[in-house]
């Protein structure tokens, strides 16, 4: 039983129906716990579904089981050093790297992932630094913006005085403060229920208050932040270069509005988002941190709903990821 649910499982893999073939990989696990190939099958998944936490999980239940089959075990640190990779983690990737070569000196797939670990990793700390010389500048800005001058006085007004006294806490630019949440009320809010997080996100937020946003990889969060204006957005990232945890959430909601509305609404707000972005700073120096794979599973996406469609709309489909696809 439990090899028929692997081989429908392969099969839906094949197909590129990733979430399925996953399911029916844990459903043949309950049966054959023990069953290497299986923890490995699934790992390859979840690196295609860009769940990378989960898939460290699986690769180090995998690399658990009793085996002396080298290749499965290489299997698990190449899968380990790719999600590893994707989180940032280039320290843990490297090794895990390293490892899989080791068992495989000749493994052009191993060698690749590591010449493109360096590169990612240099891009990477490049892109920080820009964007922390850029938010030292803006809160400089800030700071000269805020800054109240003190005059020094004989005597501290009566209390009964009937000149009100102001908190210069806010007197700058009080009126759109008190538009919108803060960053506090909305971190403090993150884990509560989607009615809520509702009434915490704002209806135009700050480049700040996105960064902070975008750290819940929530269905509401994926909706909220593809549904945000166009205009906003341009405004946002016209700033400074993009960071790529802007673009990969980004590019992470297009492909679960996709999933979840095929109508023409969304095809049109993903192709102006993917539009967006790629106009955007210093795009790039971004793009080169971009999983291939998110952005070849979108254009599939936006293929797939075009699949009868007109000339005109498949042609801009292609021009706009021929700026996402070198």
């Amino acid at each position: 039983m439990s090899e028929l649910l692997k081989q429908r499982g392969n099969d839906e893999f094949k197909k590129g129906n990733f979430y399925k073939a996953d399911q029916l990989y844990i459903e043949a696990l309950t049966i054959s716990p023990g069953n290497v190939i299986l923890y490995s099958n699934r790992a390859m998944t979840l690196l295609k579904l860009e769940k990378w936490k989960d898939c460290l999980l699986v690769c180090e239940q995998g690399l658990r089981l009793d085996t002396e089959d080298n290749k499965t075990t290489m299997k698990f640190l190449w899968r380990s050093g790719i999600a590893y990779m994707n989180l940032n983690q280039f320290s843990e990737a490297r090794e895990s790297f390293k490892r899989a070569l080791s068992m495989e000196v000749s493994n052009k797939s191993i060698q690749d992932s590591l010449s493109d670990l360096e590169k990612r990793e240099q891009l990477f700390k490049r892109s920080r630094s820009e964007e922390s010389l850029l938010q030292e500048k803006r809160l400089k800005t800030d700071d000269t913006r805020l800054r109240v001058p003190i005059y020094e006085v004989d005597k501290l007004p009566d209390l009964s005085s009937s000149v009100e006294v102001q908190d210069t806490r806010y007197s700058h630019g009080s009126e759109s403060r008190s538009k919108g949440p803060t960053i506090s009320t909305i971190s403090s809010s993150l884990a509560t229920s989607d009615s809520a997080l509702a009434k915490s996100y704002p209806d135009a937020p700050s480049i700040y208050q996105l960064s902070s946003i975008i750290k819940n990889f929530d269905d509401f969060t994926f909706n909220y932040c593809f549904d945000l204006p166009i205009p906003l957005l341009k405004k946002m990232f016209a700033g400074g270069s993009i960071d790529i945890s802007f673009v990969n959430f980004f590019l992470d909601s297009i492909c679960f509005r996709l999933d979840m509305d095929h109508s023409d609404d969304t095809l049109e707000k993903s192709l102006q988002l993917l539009e967006t972005l790629s106009s955007s700073p210093r795009f790039s120096l971004a793009k080169m941190l971009v999983i291939p794979e998110k952005v070849n599973g979108i254009r599939s996406k936006l293929q797939n709903l075009t699949r009868n469609g007109n000339t005109t709309i498949k042609n801009r489909i292609s021009s706009v990821m021929k700026l996402w696809i070198n």
